[in-house]
């Protein structure tokens, strides 16, 4: 057995990497669950242009990611690779995340322009501080199983903080309303508050992993080239099915049913803020339990189970039948706590495995090259799942406008609340099925990733490598 299979990491990095998981629920879960709703119903956005800006906002993340994710590797800064992307980063995505969340007294046109240039910046910001951050636990010292682990932490973190980002919002907008502030402006303080969390998270990160991240030896000849990693990157048989199930994934989960559950609990369930607190609550508890279940799950029987991408598809195929099976019980109480509860399950499987699947496809080109990608890999895998989530809100914002949305409206007309229950179960649901079969064919097993571990390991030390176990993927 080699050195690294061998190496622990402490419980002080395990616990301080996972840390950095609240920045990155303030900055998505945030965003995802409560932007497309404050744009119709705050700031009075049409649904089809509210959609249409993050759909705008993803075409320039298709340079974004994988630009980002190329400095990030080539990156010779003294303060680590990936850490001074996430120090660095911090400040101005807590800066624009209040900015997003502002109501600007502009006309229809002008408003739309803003919130398209406000989220352009800030999926800049975020993947400048975001994707390094989770490529940083691959260049923790430690072993795969170890990594994992720090992995699990950091979606233990993740799902506890989206009970603050996600769950509490309502309650922050109201008690500032009850403070005598306009709803607008409450909703801005909120994301004042938001925005200081989100940088103390990476800043806590930052401190508590400094002289923890690993600085491979490279030389100028072997620096990536950014347009090569994007024919390199899909060439990957693993990245490329990766890639085409996080977009099916995303656009189910994040693009569509997140969304949409604040609309059938404000709309078609008629809750008020506190109990719409207490559903979202249960999402994210639900969350915080499918992180450390199937945290458990693949640490100690993942090997048997296989790789990162079955260990994500099995829990998305049972949300995504969950989900679709729904409908037939349309807009009850209960069901709609059950679908919730299970996306919240499904969701922590996506954050336990699914930026994996980028770290693992990224090892195939390091056997072949030597060069650690793994930065630019999980770009790629986080430029897949802007995808989905930019087209699932555009596909929310156009079916409720088919449907008749009216957002100065505070009940909406029946076929309204048709759209609504057609985007929360059946549409979400789909896809994530879609996007679980794919991953089912994911071409990358454990045992192939393994060998390929063992075969990086022994090119360093002049050894023979057998390819036989993982020459397909070559």
């Amino acid at each position: 057995m080699s050195k690294e299979n061998v190496k622990r990491l402490s419980k002080s990095t395990i616990m301080g990497y996972g840390v950095s998981g609240i920045g990155n629920t303030i900055g998505g879960d945030l965003f995802y669950s409560w932007f497309l709703f404050f744009l119709t119903s705050v700031a009075g956005v049409a649904p089809a242009a509210a959609g249409s800006i993050s759909l705008v906002a993803v075409l320039w993340d298709a340079i974004n990611d994988p630009l980002i994710g190329s400095w990030c590797d080539n990156n010779r800064s003294k303060g680590g690779r990936r850490r001074f992307f996430m120090i660095t980063g911090a400040v101005p995505v807590s800066i624009i995340l209040i900015l997003l969340f502002t109501n600007v007294n502009l006309s229809g046109g002008a408003k739309v322009v803003y919130f398209m240039l406000m989220n352009v910046l800030f999926w800049f910001a975020f993947t400048w501080t975001d994707v390094p951050t989770l490529a940083l636990v691959d260049n923790l010292d430690g072993s795969y199983d170890e990594k994992t682990k720090a992995k699990t932490s950091w979606t233990f973190f993740l799902k506890a903080g989206s009970i603050f980002s996600v769950s509490i919002p309502p309650i922050m907008i109201a008690a500032f309303e009850s403070k005598g502030l306009a709803t607008d402006k409450a909703w801005t303080m909120m994301a004042v508050i938001m925005g200081i969390a989100m940088f103390l998270a990476y800043f806590i990160t930052w401190m508590s992993t400094r002289g923890k991240e690993i600085m491979p030896v490279r030389t100028e000849k072997t620096k990536s080239k950014f347009l090569k990693q994007y024919v390199d990157a899909f060439k990957n048989k693993a990245m490329r099915n990766s890639m085409f199930g996080v977009i099916f994934l995303y656009l189910g989960f994040n693009g569509v049913a997140i969304p949409t559950m604040a609309y059938i609990l404000n709309y078609n369930l008629r809750l008020n803020a506190g109990t719409v607190s207490a559903f979202m609550m249960c999402y994210t508890v639900a969350g915080v339990v499918g992180s450390l279940v199937l945290g458990m799950i693949s640490s100690k029987y993942g090997q048997k189970i296989g790789s990162k991408a079955k260990q994500l598809a099995i829990p998305s195929m049972i949300y995504g039948i969950i989900a679709v099976v729904g409908i037939l019980a349309g807009s009850k109480r209960t069901v709609v706590l059950l679908v919730m509860i299970a996306l919240g399950f499904c969701c922590s499987a996506f954050h336990l495995h699914g930026w994996n699947l980028g770290l693992d496809a990224a090892k195939i080109d390091e056997y072949k090259t030597g060069e650690d990608k793994g930065c630019s890999y999980v770009a790629f895998i986080g430029f897949a799942f802007k995808v989905g989530g930019a087209v699932g809100m555009w596909l929310i914002g156009f079916i409720l406008q088919c449907f008749g949305f009216n957002s100065e409206l505070a009940s909406q007309s029946s076929n309204a609340l048709v759209g609504i229950q057609i985007c929360f179960y059946v549409i979400a649901g789909i896809f994530m099925i879609i996007g679980a079969i794919v991953l089912f064919r994911n071409p990358l097993t454990r045992e192939k990733l393994d060998a390929i571990m063992d075969g990086i390991e022994r090119k360093r030390q002049g050894l023979p490598v057998d390819e036989s176990k993982f020459s397909d993927l070559l």
